[in-house]
Order: C-alpha cells, then sequence, then structure tokens
C-alpha cells in the first residue's frame, strides 16, 4: 500500500495503491498459469476481495479505507482494513508521526487504553473486549479514521483481540487529542 512518506497529490496516492492492487493480482494470475494440477486445489478455494473506500472527506482531511477480505483455506478467511489520512493541501499522508507533537505515543496509547477499560467497565456487555494481553499493553498502531467526533482507531482482527471479536474500533473524541496535534493540524 502507500509508503506513509509518500508526498504527492490525492490522485497520485490513490494511483499508486491502485497500481500495487492490479500488481497482486496480475501475481496472483501468473501464479495459477503456472500451477500444477495439484496445485490447483488451493486455488479453488481461493478467493479475494479488495476495496478502497473514501470514508472520510472534509476540510483539509481525506481518509481512504483499503481494505478486504481473503480466504486461502483453513478455519475462515481474513479482513482487515488500512485507513490512509491524506492532507488535501499538500498530498502529505497524515502517519501519527506526521499528524502528532513529538513524543504523542504515550499519551495517545493512554487515551486508547482508557476507552478500552471503560468499555471492559460497562454494563453492556455487547462493548466488552477480550483482550489478547493486558490493556497496558495495547498501543496506538497508526491506523486511524477521521470523523466529526474526533478519530477512531481500528485495530484489525488478531492484533489486540479474537477474530470472534472482530475489528476492534476505538473512538477518541477530538477534545483529547487537540493537545498531541502539531500546530499546522489545527484547528482539526
Amino acid at each position: 500500500l502507500v509508503d506513509p512518506g509518500f508526498e504527492g497529490t490525492p490522485q497520485g496516492a490513490f494511483d499508486k495503491v491502485v497500481a500495487e492492487c492490479v500488481g497482486e493480482a496480475e501475481g496472483y494470475a501468473d501464479d495459477y498459469k503456472n500451477a500444477t494440477a495439484d496445485d490447483a486445489l488451493f486455488f479453488r478455494s481461493f478467493h479475494g476481495e479488495h476495496a478502497l473506500r473514501v470514508v472520510f472527506d472534509e476540510g483539509y482531511v481525506l481518509s481512504v479505507s483499503s481494505g478486504g477480505y481473503s480466504f486461502t483455506g483453513g478455519a475462515h478467511g481474513m479482513y482487515g482494513a488500512n485507513i490512509f489520512n491524506i492532507d488535501k493541501r499538500d498530498g502529505v499522508v497524515m502517519t501519527e508521526q506526521v499528524l502528532f507533537r513529538p513524543g504523542y505515543k504515550e499519551n495517545l496509547s493512554a487515551l486508547i487504553q482508557n476507552v478500552l477499560a471503560q468499555r471492559n467497565l460497562s454494563a453492556d456487555e455487547d462493548e466488552h473486549v477480550g483482550l489478547f494481553g493486558e490493556i497496558s499493553e495495547v498501543k496506538a498502531n497508526g491506523n486511524f479514521i477521521f470523523s466529526d467526533y474526533g478519530i477512531t482507531y481500528n485495530f484489525v482482527i488478531y492484533e489486540i483481540s479474537s477474530y470472534a471479536q472482530g475489528e476492534i474500533y476505538v473512538e477518541i473524541p477530538f477534545e483529547l487529542i487537540i493537545p498531541l496535534v502539531n500546530d499546522k493540524y489545527l484547528p482539526v
């Protein structure tokens, strides 16, 4: 997918992702053409999907979700999404390192951990998140979406929790994030 250090236009970032997806599909087609009869069984059960979606487009922020699903055998398929946040003013991909002030990681991770702890204390058991480890082990992962509310971190399956939990979304309101944001991106 797009290199987080990519600088250029949003169209350039999109074109780069499309080219990489097409290249991957062409690679699978070549593998299929060169497969032996025994290998062909593998390809019959293979299924893959990839989608690019604009999930937020407001002000100078464009958030694009690059996600998909694949099944290559086993108990279940795999799915997940990576989010790319692009500054429409200059085409810079807004990674955590670009968006936040130096030293942000510990404070940002603490905000995420606090939201998870509150969810696990909720009377609504559907809000609970069964983690693989301790809440203190969950760190900001760079996979976030902008929204009207704030930013939402997306933890893909098996990243912090089981497949059965699905992707875990952690919403952090702007008022908690703003002290961590670089001046260039204020107001968010």
